[in-house]
Order: structure tokens, then C-alpha cells, then sequence
């Protein structure tokens, strides 16, 4: 270790002193300078983001905001023009739909006609033929979209006999018979969008032939079949209040028709039977068109057409015998029900050549090419019936019945029916 002598002692302390002095200088300006360095480093931390964000912040910048295109706006439909329905229509339609319903007789009961009595001459028992019916029936549909309300009454009168008859020698039978006719029928038909009206008449006559066949003729059980076939001809009549002249024309109708069924005894006793008879009924119509022109130039078109209708059902009876004052049982009542389901393919409609719509705005009117209207709800019906018959003595038979058809938009058909049959 080297020792220092007196001036180099005293050379050292002059170095420490300086340095002494100069360290409050020093630490000073470090104080001085040192929130500059911060708040730099602080203001380079926040300015300076690192490259993603920059990017993302760049491509930010550089997007240039686009105005939203104005889309056009959507028109507003025009509401459909209401047709309103010429009142007419709907009694063109029940004369047509009257003509084709008034000599239907759906039971061949009206017609097979027989009262069995004995000759007070000879004793031999014999067999009347001929047969009365008169029926009477209220009908109600609805046409162009439930605004024609129509409602029609109908009246007839039928009457027939055997004019010949046959057997293959067994217990079966056939007869052949002619039967004729006489019906009248009005309606009234309003609109509910114009409230306006129109009345028609249809008067009408029929000639037929039928034949029925029994495979046992003295208990009429077992099958059966009829058969008939019609011609009619009908004077028509439809007028309104508002129009002067009322439209007057001829129609025509051909009927023909096949029935067949079963009757089957389920309980006999003594004084009481029992029966069912399941049937089916299939029938034909070719009804007459017609074309003609209303005083306001509308042109009335019904078109000559084929319809078809079919019925199927059941119908139930129920024969007893009731004891008189008399020792004869000769009094015999048959109660009986059916019901069936009644099919139709039918254009029972009237087509107009021309045709005003009612919109709102008047400037709005338009002029159809042809509206056909045709009746609702008749396509497919229920068909129910209650009926009686009443063997009074060997001389007098009677029958009534009463039946209802109902089908959608308020159909229905409701019919009753009184018959007679007296040996003369």
C-alpha cells in the first residue's frame, strides 16, 4: 500500500471538496429534466399504437361513409271491385232448379199403386192401379258469393197407372205404367250489396213412362228396380220491379232414372214387421238452355247441360195392425224413415254476358266480358224423411211424408208429400 505525503493529501481534498459542491448542481438539473423525460415517454406510449391497430385505424380513416339508397316505395293495391249481382239471376236460377225438382218422385211407393181387394161378384181377388200425389216444397240457396238470397215455393200434382204387367212364373213380378203431372212454382230473389228485387213463375207439365220390378211381389222383399224416364215442358216468367218488361220463355227438361235396393226383414211377429232396405238411385237430366236479351242490354245465357245425380241410403219401416170395431184386421200402419246422401254434378247456372263492379271511387267503374253464377251449397246434401202409410180399408190407401234436404251456404229444400189410392 503506497502513503501519500503532504501535497498529495492536500491535492485530494481539493478534489472532494469540488465534487462536493458540485453534486447539488448536478442532482438538480437530473430533478429538473426528469418529468420532461416521463411525460414524453407517457405521451409516445399513447400516440404511438402498435401496427394492427394502426391498420385497423388507417382503413378506418380511409373509409368514406356511403348514403343509404332510397328504395321506391310499394303501391298500395286497389281493393276488388264488388260485383253486384243482377237480382234476376237468382230467379232465373230457381225456375230452372223448380223445373227440374217438381216431378221427382224419389219413393217408388207413389207409384207402385196397388190396392188388392175381393171382387163382392165373383170373390176373386183383383188389383187396382191407379195412384194420386200431390206435393208441395220450399226451397232456399244462395248464389254469386252469398249475395243473391233467393227463396222459391213449389206445388204438384201427379197421377198414374198400370198399363201392363208380367212374371217369369215365380213369385217376381214387373209392371209397366204412365204417369202425368201438373206443378206451379214462384220465388223472390233480393241482392244484400244493391237490396234490389226480382220475382219469377214457372208452370209446367210432364208425361212418363216407369217400370218396377219385385223378385217377390207378395212380400216385396229381396231386390227390386225401377225404372223411370220423363219429358216436361215449362212456361218461365222472371220480372223486376225496376224493369218494365218482364222476360217470358219456354224450357224443357228430360228425366231418366234408375233405382234399385234390397229389403231385408230383421223382426215379424204377428201383428208387427220390421224391415230395412239399403238402395241406390242414379239419375239423369238435359235441361234446355235459354239466351235472352234484358231491357238494360245484359245478355242471359243458361247453356243446355247434362246432370247427374246419385243417392245412396236407407230406408227403415215398420208395418203393424191395428184392430178395428169390425173382426177384420184391415186397418195397417207403416211408419217409416230414410235417409240418404244426394250427390250432384250440375251447372245449374246462368251466365251474363255483361256485368257492372261497384268500386268505391265511381271513376273506378269497369266492364266485365261474363259472370256465371251459379246456386252454393247444393253439390253435396243430407237428405232426411219421416213418412206414413195407412191401408184405411181394401178400397183406400194413404200415405204422407215429410222430408228436408240441407246442404253449405244455407241450402235447403223441405217437401211435403200426401198421396191416395182408391179402387173405383
Amino acid at each position: 500500500m503506497q502513503v501519500l505525503d503532504e501535497q498529495e493529501k492536500t491535492s485530494a481534498r481539493k478534489i472532494i471538496k469540488s465534487l462536493g459542491d458540485s453534486l447539488p448542481s448536478v442532482f438538480a438539473a437530473i430533478s429538473e429534466t426528469y418529468p420532461a423525460i416521463e411525460s414524453g415517454m407517457n405521451t409516445a406510449l399513447i400516440t404511438t399504437p402498435t401496427k394492427p391497430e394502426a391498420k385497423v385505424k388507417s382503413q378506418t380513416k380511409e373509409k368514406v361513409p356511403v348514403s343509404p339508397q332510397k328504395t321506391a316505395p310499394k303501391p298500395i293495391p286497389k281493393p276488388a271491385p264488388i260485383i253486384a249481382h243482377n237480382p234476376q239471376v237468382g230467379s232465373y236460377i230457381a225456375n230452372q232448379i223448380a223445373a227440374q225438382q217438381m216431378f221427382i218422385s224419389d219413393d217408388l211407393q207413389y207409384r207402385q199403386g196397388e190396392t188388392r181387394y175381393i171382387d163382392p161378384v165373383t170373390g176373386e181377388e183383383k188389383v187396382t192401379s191407379l195412384w194420386l200425389n200431390t206435393s208441395g216444397a220450399k226451397n232456399r240457396f244462395n248464389s254469386g258469393n252469398d249475395q243473391l238470397r233467393t227463396k222459391s215455393n213449389r206445388y204438384a200434382i201427379q197421377l198414374g197407372g198400370t198399363v201392363s204387367k208380367w212374371s217369369n212364373g215365380g213369385d217376381d213380378q214387373g209392371i209397366l205404367g204412365i204417369t202425368a203431372g201438373f206443378g206451379k212454382s214462384t220465388n223472390h230473389s233480393h241482392s244484400t250489396s244493391s237490396h234490389h228485387q226480382a220475382q219469377g213463375s214457372v208452370d209446367g207439365y210432364n208425361l212418363g213412362l216407369y217400370s218396377i220390378w219385385y223378385a217377390d211381389n207378395q212380400t216385396r222383399l229381396g231386390p227390386y228396380i225401377d225404372l223411370l224416364t220423363q219429358y216436361g215442358w215449362f212456361n218461365n216468367q222472371v220480372k223486376a220491379p225496376n224493369v218494365t218488361t218482364a222476360a217470358n220463355y219456354k224450357s224443357y227438361l228430360f228425366t231418366s232414372a234408375l233405382e234399385t235396393g234390397y229389403k231385408i226383414q230383421l223382426l215379424e211377429t204377428t201383428d208387427t214387421k220390421l224391415s230395412i232396405q239399403p238402395r241406390a238411385k242414379v239419375m239423369w237430366q238435359r235441361t234446355s238452355g235459354l239466351l235472352h236479351k234484358e231491357p238494360n242490354a245484359i245478355l242471359i245465357n243458361v247453356e243446355e247441360n247434362n246432370a247427374v245425380t246419385t243417392k245412396l241410403g236407407m230406408r227403415t219401416v215398420l208395418e203393424f195392425n191395428i184392430d178395428t170395431l169390425s173382426s177384420a184386421k184391415n186397418l195397417q200402419i207403416s211408419p217409416s224413415f230414410e235417409a240418404h246422401w244426394v250427390h250432384s254434378r250440375v251447372n245449374q247456372g246462368v251466365q251474363l254476358s255483361r256485368a257492372y263492379t261497384n268500386p268505391r271511387p265511381i271513376q273506378d267503374k269497369i266492364e266485365l266480358v261474363s259472370v256465371n253464377v251459379s246456386p252454393q251449397g247444393n253439390n253435396n246434401i243430407a237428405d232426411l224423411k219421416l213418412g206414413i202409410e195407412a191401408n184405411i180399408d181394401s178400397n183406400l190407401r194413404l200415405w204422407t211424408y215429410l222430408g228436408h234436404q240441407f246442404g253449405g251456404h244455407n241450402y235447403s229444400d223441405t217437401q211435403a208429400t200426401v198421396g191416395m189410392n182408391y179402387r173405383f
